[in-house]
């Protein structure tokens, strides 16, 4: 990937599965192969992903409810926005169609913590307990950030 290469956020579609479920894995500990085929049913219309000269470089998977299921963006691309970009606009996406969007995270996870801070989510009750059943770190957080409605026209 050249440095002048134009990144581009648009909606997920079947033809990113390729790169997507391998980008999921090597993010997400314990992500399975088989979950693509929930994402198809349930997520098609609510997930972004980032792509690059044909190639998926991030992805945001959502629901119809506002509920994140998770966001990974390749390693040489992390902490240069894209993140930020997909969760924007996951979020105006949902505006609107959703009064907040949440998500659980990994308890011990401070840097995805700090992420999801820094862009207007906070904690809701306490730690949940064994959320993550099949993770070494099986404690979850609850986050959410609420939405304004859109401006009118």
């Amino acid at each position: 990937m050249g440095d002048d290469a134009e990144l581009e956020i648009v909606p997920l579609e079947k033809a990113h599965f390729a790169d997507v479920g391998p980008l999921l894995r090597s993010a997400l500990p314990g992500w399975q192969a088989n979950t693509m085929q929930v994402v198809s049913k349930k997520c098609m219309g609510y997930s972004f992903v980032i792509v690059c000269e044909g190639k998926t470089q991030g992805v945001l998977i959502g629901d119809e409810e506002g509920y994140i299921l998770c966001i990974a963006v390749k390693p040489f691309l992390r902490s240069q926005g894209h993140g930020t970009s997909l969760l924007k606009a996951y979020k105006e996406h949902m505006r609107g169609s959703a009064a907040a969007l949440t998500l659980h995270a990994q308890s011990q996870n401070t840097d995805l913590h700090r992420f999801y801070t820094r862009n207007g989510f906070t904690q809701e009750g306490s730690p949940i307990s064994n959320y993550y059943r099949r993770l070494p770190d099986p404690d979850a957080l609850k986050l959410s950030c609420p939405l304004t409605p859109p401006n009118p026209p």
